[in-house]
């Protein structure tokens, strides 16, 4: 999945859950041990002291595909942490109603961050797009909700509206792609709690009313565009089918990366989780790299 690039470098804020990006950058790693690409800062937010890194394109191949697409595009990468919350692991406070979560104020992190960030880069400003996995692409939808002003676009992956939102109604729409799995056990594609009963995770909305929401936001064609993608991968048991809906004169454009078959993880040429992970949240599609 990519945006297309402009002059000046762009800024990609990446939304993960307890890993840096997905980037084998532990979080717990003192600034000393980061990759040199990668520099750790940190900003205060109501008293609690807030981290991120950014990962400067490099002018190097990457192995992983995140820095790869952020050398290629000339992207800046953002990765923020999140904290720890009621289920004892980190996380960010999204628009579901789940003991779960953190009880920071994360919209005050983001706006601390981007503030910086825009003293820093003056020119990338009206540049930023936020990506977001899992709690991550629930959070995404959340400042896609209430800070929609600050962002160019959104992208929202194996995530979907909160069924009862704790979030503001959007003030206006942006141009926003969806990737869910039809058989993701976690965020699962007809709605309904998140997981387990115990898990504590709220609910969510179906993928599909998740895309009708945003196409009638965005002022967007009612009727998609589909296109089934080439079948790379046969031996992955998935295929993908892309919706794309038009925006309307003023609107903005919604895509969903229907992936059936496909599980509670991003899809991946270059990238497979381990065999005992795939267990539990599902098969991973291999036709497209995320």
């Amino acid at each position: 999945m990519q945006f297309r690039s402009v002059q000046c470098m762009q800024l990609l804020l990446f939304f993960a859950v307890s890993t840096v990006g997905g980037m084998a950058i532990a979080q717990t790693k003192p600034a000393k041990m980061l990759p040199p690409y990668v520099s750790a800062h940190r900003v205060m937010v109501d008293g609690v002291e807030r981290r991120y890194y950014r990962v400067a394109p490099v002018r190097v191949k990457a192995t992983q595909a995140a820095l790869e697409v952020a050398r290629r595009q000339n992207l800046l990468l953002i990765v923020p942490e999140g904290e720890v919350g009621g289920d004892g692991k980190r996380g960010w406070a999204d628009c579901r109603l789940a003991d779960s979560q953190p009880k920071t104020d994360d919209l005050a992190f983001v706006d601390a961050m981007i503030a910086k960030l825009n003293g820093d880069y003056p020119a990338i400003a009206k540049q930023i797009f936020a990506v977001g996995t899992s709690n991550g692409g629930h959070f995404v939808l959340r400042i896609a909700h209430e800070r929609a002003g600050a962002l160019k676009a959104a992208a929202v992956v194996l995530a979907s509206e909160a069924a009862q939102s704790r979030c503001k109604a959007p003030s206006q729409g942006l141009p926003i792609v969806f990737i869910n799995g039809t058989d993701d056990i976690l965020t699962k594609w007809q709605g309904g709690l998140v997981g387990k009963t115990r898990d504590m995770r709220g609910e969510t909305m179906s993928v599909m009313d998740t895309v009708n929401y945003w196409v009638k936001l965005n002022n967007a064609e009612g009727i998609a565009k589909i296109e089934k993608l080439p079948d790379v991968d046969p031996e992955d048991k998935s295929r993908v089918v892309v919706h794309q809906y038009a925006a309307k004169a003023g609107g903005a454009p919604v895509v969903l990366y229907e992936v059936q078959g496909g599980g509670h993880t991003e899809p991946s040429i270059s990238v497979a989780p381990s065999r005992l992970f795939s267990l539990i949240v599902g098969t991973q599609n291999r036709d497209i790299e995320m």
